[in-house]
């Protein structure tokens, strides 16, 4: 959780991926897709560079993604346990505003 994790903590995209994938090209053009806020307008725009720069730019972000795969899981056991344990009486609403 959070970081926490001795086997995972210095795991991160820059350095698990070439490792996983031994024939990577990081100098390989590549194209991919990023939400911006450009003048208070959140959008997504299309971005191109080598596969080593989309490897810092998952990086970057790499901690608020390890956060909210965090939480979304434990959210998600969460409401499953509730849903296990619900009286027969009672009903779970679930709302997502994401």
């Amino acid at each position: 959780m959070y970081g926490n994790c001795l086997l995972c903590r210095t795991k991160v995209p820059s350095t698990e991926i070439p490792t996983l994938y031994s024939g990577i090209d990081l100098d390989e053009e590549v194209n991919w897709m990023k939400w911006a806020n450009v003048n208070g307008k959140i959008d997504i725009h299309r971005l191109s560079g080598s596969v080593g720069d989309l490897l810092i730019e998952m990086e970057h972000q790499w901690s608020k993604f390890i956060m909210h795969s965090y939480i979304t899981h434990a959210q998600f056991e969460h409401i499953r346990n509730l849903k296990q344990s619900l009286a027969s009486d009672s009903a779970l609403v679930h709302m997502d505003f994401a």
